[in-house]
C-alpha cells in the first residue's frame, strides 16, 4: 500500500486525474457534424434568398406506399459552378438524416458542357397529408465568388 504523507496531495492528484478523466470522455463532434447541424438550424428558420440561381431547382414528390420519397434536383447549370454543398430540409418532424452533398463528402463541380450537369438529393419520410415545406441549402462559387442561398418549395 502506498502512504501518502499529507492527504492534502493526495486529494488533489485524485482530483486532477479525475478531470483528466472526464475531460478524455467528452463528445466530440467533428467539424463536418458541426457544419451540418448548423445548417439545419439555419434552414429551420431561414426564408428563400432572392436571388437569380445559375441552375434550376426541381422538387418532384412521390406517394409510396406508407412513405413519400421527395427528390430535389439542382441542374441547367448555365455557368461553371465550384465547390457546390446541398442539404435538403422538410419541416415534418423527424429524427432521420436529411440528404446532403459536400459536407460528409467532397463539394461537387458543374459544368454546362461538362460531364457532371446536375446533382440529385433523395430522401424519404412517413407519409401524411400535410403540406410540407422543403427547402434547400445551397453554398457554391462561381467567378470568384462565394454564394450562399436558401431555396424553399414556397415560392
Amino acid at each position: 500500500m502506498i502512504a501518502f504523507p499529507n492527504i492534502k496531495v493526495f486529494k488533489v492528484i485524485l482530483a486532477c486525474s479525475c478531470l483528466f478523466v472526464f475531460a478524455g470522455c467528452e463528445d466530440k463532434i467533428s467539424i463536418s457534424q458541426q457544419e451540418y447541424n448548423n445548417i439545419v438550424a439555419d434552414l429551420k428558420v431561414s426564408e428563400a434568398s432572392d436571388v437569380d440561381l445559375p441552375f434550376t431547382v426541381t422538387l418532384q414528390t412521390e406517394v409510396l406506399v406508407d412513405e413519400i420519397r421527395y427528390t430535389l434536383a439542382v441542374s441547367d447549370v448555365d455557368k461553371k459552378i465550384s465547390n457546390l454543398k446541398l442539404l435538403a430540409y422538410h419541416d415534418y418532424p423527424t429524427q432521420d438524416v436529411f440528404p446532403s452533398i459536400g459536407i460528409f463528402d467532397e463539394p461537387v463541380n458543374l459544368e454546362p458542357d461538362g460531364e457532371d450537369k446536375g446533382v440529385i438529393l433523395v430522401g424519404y419520410m412517413p407519409y401524411n397529408e400535410e403540406d410540407i415545406v422543403y427547402k434547400l441549402y445551397i453554398s457554391y462559387e462561381m467567378d470568384n465568388n462565394f454564394y450562399e442561398v436558401y431555396w424553399d418549395s414556397t415560392n
